[in-house]
């Protein structure tokens, strides 16, 4: 599932691409809007997250390709801590909880367990006078 917005569209065909999986845009998983109310990030972001853990459940494993307003949205609401989530927010650029093209790994163990969120991947930083190839 993926933003409509072009960068988060992208990077959803790539991957998709990638796995063979389809990719579904929806509205919900915009970028947060400048003046944004939580209770508005809630009632768009939420449905999209309880769709993609109904489709989990029938299907496996699901990608949501995003923004990072709905993702410090989600994060905070599957219970990371607010501290451990201001860490990440300020490590990373425009205040977001990852990197451009990093990843959060949401697993539930069990019905009724906490979630087990971890960041799961951070692209390696450019390296000034690297040579680096297109594939």
């Amino acid at each position: 599932m993926t933003s409509p917005f072009e960068r988060a569209a992208h990077t959803a065909r790539i991957a998709a691409g990638i796995v063979g999986a389809p990719v579904e845009q929806e509205e919900g998983l915009t970028e947060w809007r400048s003046g944004e109310e939580v209770a508005s990030i809630r009632a768009r972001v939420w449905p999209a997250w309880e769709q993609a853990c109904a489709l989990s459940r029938q299907a496996g494993p699901v990608a949501l390709i995003t923004h990072g307003g709905p993702i410090s949205f989600l994060l905070e609401e599957l219970g990371l801590a607010k501290n451990v989530l201001e860490q990440h927010k300020r490590r990373f650029d425009r205040n977001n909880p990852l990197p451009p093209a990093g990843v959060w790994k949401a697993t539930l163990p069990a019905p009724g367990a906490a979630w087990d969120l971890q960041l799961a991947f951070l692209p390696e930083p450019v390296k000034p006078g690297a040579k680096y190839a297109i594939v």
